[in-house]
């Protein structure tokens, strides 16, 4: 009986794939992996086989597991596959305003919603992941400790891209294994699947969510009737309504039919499932404290992560000592702005060069001293007793660097000059002595 099941299970999988490729001959599942071995950089390709198209980066994964990792690893890789079709089919009910949009998102939102789901998936073409999918990085371990006692699914350091799966969210199945038998006719808990998850994480990284909306996608509502009775902006910037926007669509070209959920209806993630860009640590008890005097006011900041950009130019037709300049933008741990570059006179910053270093003050206590290095085309920071470079993070201090643009830097000659800029995202702990 049970390999009869198993027979008709996958019958039907593969009839309603082939159906799938008919009508979308680019949107493809995934076959059974390549599984060949190599060793790559930290973070790397998909360690198991042949990545997806821009498939995300993997990072603390062993390529020459054969057991659970590996297992959990290939599971994973497949969901993507299917967290790309769930985001390809949102994006055509979006496009199209129908019903199963309307039930997730406000009809005037459909541009908003289809921006957003284009930093993900582009349709254009052959139809794949977009190329930025390949910054975000899947961590192996639960470096943030956030997983608990099997409690979470997953979670997100939305401004790195970093994300983890937890236990229970790998648990979960695929969707490409759900059948409509499997789940209500309404979404609930039982439409939760590994690509459900991911697809929630993805919306809240800044690459995503932030850079198609100017705002951050968070978590105000978890439960289906809740997402679904959120009103106006409040539906557009929840992670929960972009997945349930996506199983829907993709349950509904395995012709599943669907409802208004009713109020009550159980969600499928975690709430609270972003972390800062670094750890918090648990403090160690104290003994009572002794009467002290008045305590110092509390510094002109919010204490914790500080970030900060930095525009870095190289200009033309000038010695390599005299050509570097830097503006900055300095933020607080709450996103305040607590310092930048004076650029009211149309300038290209501060002078950021070897021997002639960019002091830069704002509300920290310490200056942050920033030198450009041209031998080995990095940038040197120091804080109080911190000090990074832009290619070698120390001490919580690191940085997300781009490439020169034009490629090939400043150039100077008889017809005209081009000045070179980079772009550059750091952070370091900032603790109120900082």
């Amino acid at each position: 009986m049970y390999a009869a099941e198993t027979r008709s299970a996958q019958t039907e999988y593969f009839i309603w794939m082939r159906l799938l490729e008919l009508s979308h001959p680019f949107l493809t599942t995934i076959p059974a992996p390549d599984l060949v071995k190599r060793v790559d950089a930290d973070p790397s390709a998909y360690p198991y086989g042949t990545a997806i198209t821009n498939e995300f980066s993997w990072s603390g994964w062993d390529p020459n597991d054969t057991g659970t990792q590996k297992d959990e690893g290939v599971k994973i890789h497949n969901a993507y596959d299917d967290m790309l079709n769930m985001v390809y089919f949102a994006w055509q009910e979006a496009n199209a305003k129908s019903d199963t949009f309307k039930r997730w998102f406000d009809e005037g939102d459909s541009g908003n919603v289809v921006k957003v789901l284009e930093r993900m998936f582009n349709p254009s073409g052959v139809g794949q992941a977009t190329e930025l999918m390949k910054d975000w990085i899947l961590l192996r371990n639960d470096d943030y400790n956030r997983c608990g006692t099997n409690s979470r699914n997953a979670y997100s350091a939305w401004e790195r891209g970093f994300f983890h799966i937890c236990p229970k969210g790998i648990a979960q199945p695929n969707m490409r294994d759900l059948k409509c038998t499997d789940i209500d006719g309404f979404a609930s808990q039982k439409m939760k699947s590994v690509a459900f998850t991911m697809l929630h994480e993805a919306t809240h990284w800044k690459e995503v969510g932030d850079a198609a909306l100017g705002n951050h996608i968070k978590d105000t509502a978890n439960g289906a009737y809740d997402c679904f009775n959120l009103q106006g902006s409040d539906k557009l910037l929840n992670a929960q309504n972009y997945a349930y926007l996506g199983a829907e669509a993709y349950m509904l070209r395995k012709q599943c039919t669907f409802t208004d959920p009713p109020p009550g209806t159980a969600g499928t993630e975690d709430t609270d499932d972003e972390v800062e860009d670094e750890p918090t640590p648990t403090p160690s008890p104290s003994p009572e404290p002794e009467p002290t005097p008045t305590p110092p006011p509390p510094p002109p900041y919010n204490p914790g992560t500080c970030c900060f950009h930095l525009t870095e130019t190289e200009i033309p037709c000038v010695n390599n000592d005299n050509n570097l300049r830097g503006i900055i933008r300095l933020l607080d741990d709450k996103k305040e702005v607590i310092g930048e570059t004076d650029t009211s006179n149309g300038g290209v910053g501060e002078r950021m060069d070897d021997g002639n270093s960019y002091h830069f003050k704002s509300k920290l206590i310490n200056e942050l001293v920033i030198t450009g290095e041209h031998q080995h085309d990095y940038v040197q920071f120091t804080i109080g007793g911190l000090s990074w470079a832009s290619n070698a993070p120390n001490g919580g201090g690191e940085c997300s660097v781009g490439g020169w643009d034009p490629r090939q830097g400043s150039s100077c000659g008889r017809f005209g000059s081009q000045t070179a800029v980079k772009n550059m995202d750091c952070c370091f702990p900032c603790d109120g002595s900082t």
